[in-house]
C-alpha cells in the first residue's frame, strides 16, 4: 500500500513495455499497461496487446522471459544499457524523456522511478538479490541510493525547518533532531521491522532504541 511499492510496479510495468516494443521493433503503444493489482499482499504487473484481437507482443514476452531478462540486466539491449550506465544514473534520479517517461505516459510520470522498477525486476528474477539490506548497494539501480538519501533527508530538513542535522557516518543516513530522536533513510521495497538487517544495526550502532525513531 506504500507509494513507493505502488511506484515500482508502474515503473516495472514501463520497463517491460518498452523491452517488448524493444525486441520486437514496434511501438511501445502497442502494448497496454494495465493497472498493477494486489492480491494476498502481492502486487501482480498485467500487460495485453493493444489490439484487441491480440499481436502476440505479450506472449513473446512469456515464451521467451530468459531473453527479456538478458535484454534488461544483462547489456544485451542498448536501451537498458544506458539506462543502468553510470551516466544516466548521475543525471536521472527517478525518471527522465531518456529511460521511462514519454509524452504518452504523463499521468504516470509522478510514479515512475527507473530504480524501483528495476529493483522489482531484479528481485523476482534472482534470489540472492536484497536490494541493498544486506549492505551491498554494488547494482546500478542501487549505486547512488545513499547519495539520493542524504539529498531527501536534507529536503526534509529544509522544507519544515526541523532542528535537525544530517549525518552519514552509519550504514544509512540519519537525521538527528534536537529532542533525541532519528529519522532514518531506508529503501521503499524494504521492511521497517526486526527482519531489516541494516536497519537494525544502525539504530544498535546508535545506541538508541526503535521507540526513538
Amino acid at each position: 500500500n506504500s507509494q513507493g511499492v505502488r511506484a515500482a510496479y508502474y515503473s516495472l510495468s514501463f520497463i517491460l513495455q518498452r523491452a517488448i516494443a524493444s525486441r520486437l521493433d514496434v511501438d511501445p503503444r502497442e502494448i497496454d499497461i494495465v493497472d498493477p493489482v494486489a492480491s494476498d499482499g502481492k502486487g501482480t504487473v498485467i500487460l495485453a496487446d493493444e489490439q484487441i484481437n491480440g499481436s502476440g507482443f505479450v506472449v513473446d514476452m512469456f515464451e521467451n522471459f530468459g531473453e527479456y531478462i538478458e535484454r534488461i540486466l544483462n547489456n544485451k539491449d542498448d536501451f537498458f544499457k544506458e539506462m543502468l550506465g553510470s551516466g544516466h544514473g548521475e543525471a536521472c534520479d527517478s525518471s527522465c524523456y531518456k529511460c521511462l517517461s514519454n509524452y504518452n505516459n504523463m499521468p504516470y510520470h509522478g510514479l515512475l522511478d527507473w530504480r524501483l522498477g528495476i529493483s522489482l525486476f531484479r528481485l523476482m528474477v534472482d534470489s540472492k538479490y536484497k536490494v541493498g539490506v544486506d549492505g551491498d548497494f554494488s547494482y546500478p539501480e542501487l549505486r547512488d541510493w545513499r547519495k539520493l538519501a542524504e539529498s531527501l533527508l536534507q529536503n526534509l530538513q529544509r522544507s519544515f525547518d526541523m532542528d535537525a542535522v544530517l549525518f552519514n557516518d552509519l550504514d544509512l543516513p540519519y537525521l538527528k533532531t534536537g529532542n533525541g530522536k532519528y529519522i532514518i533513510a531506508i529503501h521503499p521495497l524494504w521492511t521497517s521491522d526486526n527482519k531489516n538487517y541494516i536497519l537494525s544495526r544502525t539504530i544498535y550502532k546508535l545506541g538508541t532504541s526503535r521507540e526513538n525513531v
